[in-house]
């Protein structure tokens, strides 16, 4: 968990999921929507495409089917916001939100993968001015 100093704690009202759509994060959905309910927070999931299409499409339409089958009853606002890189749409979205935690999950790398991909959550735990929750 990074808190930076300017962060504004005090006014938390919601959590903020960014997920990729990749097969390590379900266990984080699971989690953070059990955490959200505990902490009683609004629950949002934003996703950054950087490409249009079907499959983008099919990935959204899955998950609110995944949430309202798995959590019926479940308030969640899924966000799509549209960038060329996720880190330009998670600044899109930290520019007209605020006021949250935002929860993003990191998966554990071997060493060459380390080197050659960069970690979004790790670049973002060095720029942002909300608490930032990484899981992995």
């Amino acid at each position: 968990m990074v808190v930076p100093a300017q962060a504004k704690v005090t006014e938390i009202n919601k959590v903020t999921l960014a997920l990729e759509f990749a097969n390590h994060e379900e266990k984080f959905i699971d989690w953070i929507i059990f955490m959200s309910e505990k902490w009683e927070l609004g629950l949002e999931i934003l996703h950054v495409q950087t490409s249009q299409g079907f499959k983008e499409e099919l990935a959204i339409l899955g998950l609110e089917g995944y949430l309202q089958k798995k959590y019926p009853g479940l308030k969640v606002r899924i966000h799509t916001f549209y960038a060329e890189s996720a880190s330009e749409g998670l600044d899109l979205y930290m520019q007209e939100n605020e006021n949250m935690i935002l929860v993003m999950c990191h998966e554990h790398r071997n060493l060459w993968d380390q080197i050659i991909h960069k970690s979004k959550s790790l670049q973002m735990a060095y720029h942002t001015h909300i608490p930032l929750l990484i899981m992995s």
